[in-house]
Parts: structure tokens; sequence; C-alpha cells
């Protein structure tokens, strides 16, 4: 479902099928040739694919983002050679994964851990009103996004922060810790999961290491700085002093010097 009504979300892309009346119809059907998609599609997803590498968030509109869409789906196994080496794929999915994101920033709780939206988050990924709901909150975000470009997603539905981890090893998404970051091994973009622990040792997040249940907290990546080492995400469950059960949605810029922090999963967009 989508709460805020995203255009085309919940859409019936594949057969064109209208929805809203009519006015989001789109048929995916690709576009002969190398890159796929008309000359307008091809710029858009140029100025996304660009935005996401430089780290730097553009204006997009939604109809734009459609069109750079039939680019990525066409060129979806296609490898672009850049400083982090991604795909238009993973860099048109995780824009819209934070455009998504960024639509729920007035959102506030109405109770603790309670409210229409709060409560529509928890009940997607399984949990219920009361409980905390910054997993559920990205997953929406996830099942939002994908929804939109008329795909799937190997984000997991979830209320576990933690869980985002193990359970994006299963789905053998990307998982990397904040260590490979500072190191440069790893570059953080748009859409990427941060996982955070707050109860018990990051370390129980590392490769290898068994499943287990710990407390802990999760976000959206906006944009990582590598220069500056600054981070920039779109969270759920927390407020202005960033703790792990506030009362809404904010944006943060401090995460990347927590000592909770462990890292970062990157779901995949499913073209279907």
């Amino acid at each position: 479902m989508s709460l805020r009504r995203t255009p085309g979300v919940i859409c019936q892309c594949q057969t064109g099928t209208p929805v809203d009346e009519g006015t989001l119809s789109r048929s995916w059907t690709g576009l002969p040739g190398t890159t796929g998609g008309s000359a307008s599609a091809r710029v858009a997803a140029s100025a996304i694919y660009d935005s996401v590498v430089s780290q730097t968030p553009v204006t997009m509109s939604w109809d734009s983002i459609r069109l750079a869409a039939q680019v990525a789906r066409t060129n979806a196994q296609s490898a672009i050679a850049c400083s982090i080496g991604l795909t238009m794929s993973e860099a048109v999915y995780g824009f819209t994964v934070r455009q998504v994101a960024e639509l729920y920033l007035d959102v506030r709780e109405q109770g603790s851990n309670r409210g229409t939206e709060v409560e529509a988050f928890l009940s997607e990924s399984g949990g219920s009103a009361g409980n905390s709901w910054c997993a559920a909150f990205v997953s929406h975000c996830h099942y939002e996004a994908a929804s939109f470009l008329c795909a799937s997603t190997t984000c997991t539905h979830t209320v576990r922060a933690v869980a985002m981890v193990f359970d994006g090893r299963d789905a053998s998404n990307l998982t990397f810790s904040k260590q490979r970051v500072l190191s440069g091994e790893f570059t953080p973009i748009a859409g990427d999961v941060m996982v955070m622990v707050t109860q018990g040792s990051i370390h129980n997040l590392d490769e290898g290491k068994p499943r287990v249940q710990l407390k802990g907290h999760t976000g959206i990546v906006q944009s990582y700085t590598s220069a500056t080492q600054v981070l920039h995400t779109v969270e759920g469950n927390t407020d202005g002093s960033g703790s792990r059960n506030g009362d809404g949605v904010y944006e943060r810029t401090d995460r990347m010097s927590d000592d909770r922090l462990w890292g970062f999963m990157r779901p995949r967009v499913v073209w279907i």
C-alpha cells in the first residue's frame, strides 16, 4: 500500500491498466536499441545516475523517475563504470527509495508508537500498534518505491532493525560494515539501509556470525560524503536527539560518528 500516494504506486504497469481514474496508466514494454527508452528517458536516467554517484540530491519529478526506470529496466544487467561500481538499476531504485522516504518527513506519532501512518507501517511488516517502527518504516519505503517502479524488491518486511542485516544476507543483498566504509572499500548510496545496534556488541552483525535478536535502529541513506565522513539519513521512530524510540520521521547527519552504527544493507530492485 502507499500512504502518500506517490504517483503510480500500486499500479498495473505490466498491462497498462489505468489506476487513479486512469491518470497513471503506464505500460513498460521497453524500446529497441542498446540503451532503451526515449531521449527524455535517457536524460532523466543520466541525471539520476550522476546524482547518486556524486552523492548530490537533485530535484526530479515522479514522471521523470518513471521515464528513467525505462532505461534501468532495459539495461538491468549492465554494469556502468564509475568510482563506486553502480548499475543504472541500483541508481534509479536507490534514488526512488530516497524520494519516497522524504515524503514522510512530517510524520509524527499520535501516542507512543501509534498513529494512522505509524500503525500502517507496522501492520505491513507484521507488527502491532505500540511496537518500535523504524524497520517497518524502512520496509515500507522500499516496497512503495519498488511498486512505483512496477517492480519488486529484495528488502525484507520486518519490525526488527538487525533483521535487515541477517535477512539481507539471506536474500544475497550486499551488506558492509562501517569500518569497510571508512577504509574506502564500500560507499553507502541513496536507498541503502543503515543499521545500528543499541543493545549488545555491534560485532554480532559481522559476516559469519549466527542470527541473534538484538535491539537496534535503522534508517534510509540519503547520501554519504567520504571527504567529511558525513552520512545523511531519513529515519522513522527517532527525534531531534537521535533516539531509537522517538516520535516521528526525521533527517539525521550524525550516525557515522556513532559507535553503535554497524553498517549497511543494499536491497535490490527486481524487475517484473
